[in-house]
């Protein structure tokens, strides 16, 4: 049987403080996946909705554009609940802990970097959402990529 190691305040802060970069930096690059896809949806002469074909001209197969939109969709519902999780945390340890200056300094500007990028990727994904629920037959064969991974579709 494996022993239960209790961590003081400020080795829970010291691991803490690389996963919240490394998730971060995570949520970040996911941010930018989402940019791309969104540009596939807007026309730039209009900056209005365009259209995207996310089946193939021959067959009922999903194109790139369907498949990717479904995996950040996937992604960002996976991820979320965790990475806010963890920002929690964080979030306990700043506030209860009894942690040096200089450490609770660096774990507040790292959670807040993380905060920053999770409300953002999912103002990003909600805005992603909107574009494939205007186009409500490609809305559909995405829901059903991701109801592939999932019970059911977070849209």
């Amino acid at each position: 049987m494996s022993e239960i190691v209790e961590l003081t305040a400020t080795e829970s802060a010291e691991r803490l403080l690389p996963l919240l970069q490394e998730y971060a930096a995570k949520t970040a690059a996911f941010s930018e996946r989402v940019v791309v896809a969104l540009e596939k949806f807007v026309t730039p002469e209009s900056n209005s909705i365009g259209r995207v074909r996310f089946t193939a001209t021959s067959g009922n197969f999903a194109t790139p554009a369907a498949l990717e939109a479904a995996r950040l969709i996937c992604f960002h519902d996976a991820l979320d609940e965790p990475v806010t999780n963890l920002a929690r945390h964080a979030s306990g340890l700043i506030e209860h802990a009894a942690l040096e200056h200089r450490l609770r300094t660096e774990l507040k500007l790292r959670l807040d970097e993380l905060e920053e990028h999770i409300k953002f990727s999912a103002v990003m994904v909600g805005e992603l959402v909107k574009y494939l629920t205007a186009q409500k037959d490609q809305a559909a064969l995405v829901r059903k990529l991701v109801e592939e991974t999932r019970p059911k579709a977070p849209f």
